[in-house]
């Protein structure tokens, strides 16, 4: 059966330091006030009879820090699930170490290629955590396309509003991933027909 799933990663920041936001999405609609562009992402998509699954990535803190942050995100969710009227939860919890080093990557994508399942249509938040754990989110992407037929309808970050807006961003980056899948197809081409089209690519 057809399922969305929602891959959405947990701040490490202090939970004190979160703002409840609305976040702006890129067609223009707002979302409820949250603290978390996942919730938002979970808002405008959820909804539905489609099948919801819920994955959440932290990075575990000395400080406890993004446990807090998930204990308040659930705490949102749960609003979220009465406010759609919609059974929604966290399905899936993954917890990565604070490192940067090929064992926690390759963690990290075993867990999230365990996730995913087939003819799925995937939503992912990369707002938060490492800089590489972005890196690994958007990778697995290939993976479920590839591997599980699934379809990447959003994979999204939220911009902090500054200057005491009560307004965030929420950008859509399946563009890129999209176009990067277009160009691995395209890479079989010749090499000159192939720069040509990178060429015609970028002037548009």
């Amino acid at each position: 059966m057809e399922k969305k799933i929602f891959i959405i990663s947990i701040p490490m920041l202090p939970p004190e330091n979160l703002n409840a936001l609305q976040y702006r999405h890129p067609d223009g609609a707002l979302s409820g006030r949250t603290c978390f562009p996942g919730i938002a992402l979970l808002e405008k998509n959820a909804q539905g009879k489609t099948p919801v699954k819920v994955v959440t990535v932290r990075t575990a803190d000395d400080n406890h820090r993004t446990e807090k942050c998930y204990h308040l995100f659930q705490k949102e969710l749960e609003s979220l699930s009465d406010k759609l009227d919609l059974a929604l939860r966290i399905n899936t919890e993954i917890v990565v170490p604070h490192s940067e080093d090929e064992e926690k990557s390759r963690f990290l994508l075993r867990e999230l290629l365990g996730v995913y399942e087939k003819s799925s249509y995937v939503y992912m938040d990369l707002t938060y955590g490492t800089k590489l754990t972005a890196i690994e989110l958007f990778a697995s992407l290939f993976f479920a396309e590839t591997c599980h037929k699934c379809s990447v309808r959003s994979a999204s970050y939220g911009k902090y509003a500054f200057n005491n807006s009560h307004i965030g961003e929420l950008y859509d980056v399946a563009t890129l991933y999209h176009m990067l899948r277009f160009l691995e197809t395209s890479a079989q081409m010749d090499k000159v027909s192939f720069a040509n089209l990178v060429a015609q690519m970028l002037e548009g």
